[in-house]
C-alpha cells in the first residue's frame, strides 16, 4: 500500500481545509515548518498528521480529537487516499463526530 494523500475536510464550510502529499517512491520524513525564524517545530501537527494515518487505519481515535471545539462544530472529515497494485486508487475517510464509522470507496476521484 503506498500512500497518495491526506486530505482534511470539512463538512461545515464544503471545503478542503488541509490537503498534504507525499512522496509515492521511497521515504517520506515528517518535519515541522517554523512558524517563525529560529522557533522550534514544537505544536505544528507532525504528531497530529501520524495520528491521523493511524485512525483512517483502523486505529482508535486520537484523545486529542475527542472533544476538540474546532473539529467538531467544522464536522471534519479525514481522508486518505492510498494505491495498491490497481491502478484505481482507494480513499479510506473517517469523520471526528463519528469515530466509530469508516468508509471505503474506489475510485478515480473523490468528490
Amino acid at each position: 500500500m503506498i500512500l497518495n494523500r491526506l486530505i482534511i475536510y470539512s463538512f461545515q464550510t464544503k471545503q478542503i481545509l488541509k490537503e498534504y502529499k507525499f512522496n509515492t517512491v521511497g521515504l517520506n520524513i515528517i518535519l515541522g515548518e517554523e512558524k517563525e525564524t529560529g522557533q522550534e517545530t514544537n505544536g505544528v501537527g507532525k504528531t497530529t498528521m501520524v495520528e491521523s494515518i493511524n485512525f483512517l487505519l483502523g486505529g482508535s481515535c486520537p484523545t486529542d480529537f475527542n472533544g476538540k471545539k474546532t473539529l467538531t462544530e467544522k464536522d471534519v472529515l479525514l481522508i486518505l487516499e492510498v494505491r495498491t497494485n490497481d491502478s484505481i486508487p482507494y480513499y479510506l475517510a473517517r469523520l471526528i463526530n463519528f469515530p466509530q464509522k469508516g468508509y471505503i470507496l474506489q475510485a478515480n476521484e473523490v468528490s
